[in-house]
């Protein structure tokens, strides 16, 4: 996701939204090495574009709130990293 332009972090979102999804967007991950990564925009313009275009199609809760609504469903979604990676972050 660190190089990705806003409009293809919207349609990787979109492509995997379902309901009771939680968004989550790391924010503050990047490479100490890359200064390329510290320049939050494309998430930032991401997360306009998916609040406005779901407006009116989802309800936006907090997590304690969706957690009333039903059970946790578990939906693992897991991205290979090199290794040595993490020492990398800062």
């Amino acid at each position: 996701w660190r190089d990705d332009p806003a409009e293809v972090l919207v349609q990787r979102v979109m492509r995997r939204l379902r309901r009771g999804s939680i968004v989550l967007f790391h924010d503050t991950l990047y490479v100490a090495d890359a200064e390329r990564y510290r320049d939050h925009a494309p998430m930032q313009q991401a997360l306009e574009i998916l609040l406005s275009r779901l407006a009116g199609s989802f309800r936006f809760v907090t997590v304690p709130e969706l957690l009333r609504l039903g059970r946790p469903v578990r939906w693992p979604i897991y991205h290979r990293l090199p290794v040595g990676f993490h020492r990398k972050l800062v």
